[in-house]
């Protein structure tokens, strides 16, 4: 939904984030889901040029590069 469609929303301007009319008491598990938004890396312009590059240059469409891929999902927090 945006924020501009909802009347009930309106933008804080020291923040830019959408805040409600009403109260709002942050729950256990949004903390957790910012803390961890926070933590996450910012994004490498030196490695999304490579990964670009590569898949330009099929080196990534290969059965191996698929396995590979799996492999480094499967051996990190992404599957629980």
């Amino acid at each position: 939904m945006r924020v501009d469609s909802n009347p009930n929303l309106s933008i804080n301007p020291t923040t830019t984030s959408a805040v409600a009319d009403s109260s709002f008491t942050q729950t256990p598990d949004l903390a957790r889901l910012l803390a961890a938004v926070k933590e996450a890396p910012e994004l490498r312009e030196d490695v999304i040029a490579d990964v670009k590059e590569r898949l330009l240059k099929g080196e990534l469409n290969d059965h191996q590069a698929a396995i590979d891929t799996a492999q480094v999902i499967l051996d990190s927090n992404a599957v629980r």
